[in-house]
């Protein structure tokens, strides 16, 4: 938002700047031209004994009127600039307002009204009736005033975001550790689930302090859960046609020519594609239809084996994943199902942060701080977010000594941080 404002007010800034300079150049053109015909028919028609003075009166008249004119002009251009500036402030504002309050208007609108008779959302009919599922604790009074984007909330919402007697359950400022995250999560599942609802699935989005324009800050690599995510996934061979047969006994579950024939009509029935170094040229006729579906094997994501036995078992099973970044520089994965238990989970998320930090691009190695901030949230569930401390070491050594020796510094001269 803030980004859309300042750059409606630089154009319209530029525009005006523009405007005036066009302005003053033609104006300074038309007052010379104007200066000088005046001198020099002024002098001939002296030397001609007055003749010819009228119309030389004339056209300098004619001269000012224009530049008149001119004058006009520009401080059309000019108001014309600074008005297209404001008109693009009160857009963006008024679009980012009607962005913000239009989502309860189209998703909820059987709940929360469609906005027609008033600006805010009205009172749901199960808190209203104190239907079953609604917290005790949650008024009309009190739902009044809560912010707007709380008040179009679910029940199971208002259960997960505030304990039993209504505090919330955390805050903006509040951090987990890793079991703690975990915990807060089965937490907010128990309190705003039903029994029969199936148990989500953990994912883990972290936001990096790196650029995405850099290639050696970018983030794709295939690492390995030490449990797995609990789900087996449907594993694609790419392989030549006499070795469909086998790679299928092997686990795959869709090969050779068959795959090909799929991938042409972009029927994608399988969840990660591997192949073998040798088979990359021909695959890569494939890679428009692959490549924006994240689907195109490649080294780093571990999805080009040698062995296909080995890459079907270890993709299969779930252990091995890929994450790679986005244009924001966000990376999300999914670390495992809650059937796997929260001793695993937690074994599952410090594997994945232990192995990125040692698979870490080089140019984020020579960076302090690799990320901004990570958070874990379940499938249907608010994020909670970790502490700096939990997150692994990824520095390089160079780095890592440069630290210390700086660290060494502060503590002799007596400027020790706390």
């Amino acid at each position: 938002m803030l980004r859309q404002l300042m750059l409606t007010g630089l154009v319209g800034l530029a525009l005006v700047e523009i405007t005036g300079r066009v302005a003053n150049t033609a104006f300074a053109a038309a007052g010379s031209e104007s200066s000088r015909s005046l001198r020099l028919r002024g002098a001939s028609g002296l030397s001609a004994g007055g003749e010819d003075v009228t119309m030389l009166l004339l056209r300098a008249t004619r001269n000012v009127e224009k530049e008149q004119r001119h004058s006009a002009f520009s401080g059309l251009c000019s108001f014309a600039a600074a008005g297209m500036a404001l008109a693009g402030v009160a857009f963006c504002t008024r679009k980012r307002s009607l962005f913000v309050d239009m989502g309860w208007r189209i998703r909820f609108k059987h709940i929360y009204g469609d906005g027609t008779d008033s600006d805010a959302p009205k009172v749901p009919q199960w808190l209203e009736n104190r239907s079953d599922g609604c917290p005790e604790w949650l008024t009309v009074e009190k739902w009044q005033a809560l912010p707007r984007n709380l008040k179009t909330r679910s029940q199971g919402f208002f259960k997960m975001m505030f304990k039993p007697d209504g505090t919330p359950r955390r805050t903006k400022r509040t951090r987990y550790t890793i079991p703690e995250a975990v915990d807060e999560i089965y937490d907010m599942f128990e309190a705003g689930m039903s029994a029969r609802s199936p148990p989500w699935s953990i994912e883990v989005m972290m936001h990096m302090n790196l650029d995405a324009k850099y290639p050696d800050q970018q983030i794709r690599m295939g690492l390995n859960l030490p449990h797995g995510v609990g789900k087996e996934k449907r594993v694609a061979v790419f392989c030549k046609p006499d070795e469909e047969q086998e790679v299928l006994e092997l686990g795959a579950a869709i090969a050779g020519q068959t795959l090909i024939t799929a991938i042409e009509k972009e029927q994608f029935d399988f969840d990660v594609l591997i192949a073998k170094p040798m088979s990359m040229p021909a695959l890569a006729k494939l890679g428009k239809i692959l490549g924006p579906r994240r689907l195109m094997p490649s080294p780093k994501s571990g999805t080009v084996v040698q062995d296909y036995k080995a890459g079907i078992d270890n993709f299969k099973s779930g252990g091995a994943i890929e994450v790679r970044n986005n244009e924001h520089m966000l990376v999300a994965c999914s670390v495992g199902s809650m059937a796997l238990g929260k001793e695993k989970i937690v074994d599952n998320i410090r594997g994945l942060l232990k192995e990125m930090a040692d698979k870490a691009p080089e140019g984020a190695k020579n960076k302090e701080i690799m990320w901004r901030r990570i958070k874990l949230c379940g499938t249907r569930s608010p994020s909670v977010q970790l502490y700096y401390t939990e997150f692994p070491d990824h520095r390089s050594e160079e780095l890592k000594a440069k630290s210390e020796m700086e660290k060494k510094k502060r503590l002799l001269t007596g400027a020790i941080e706390r």
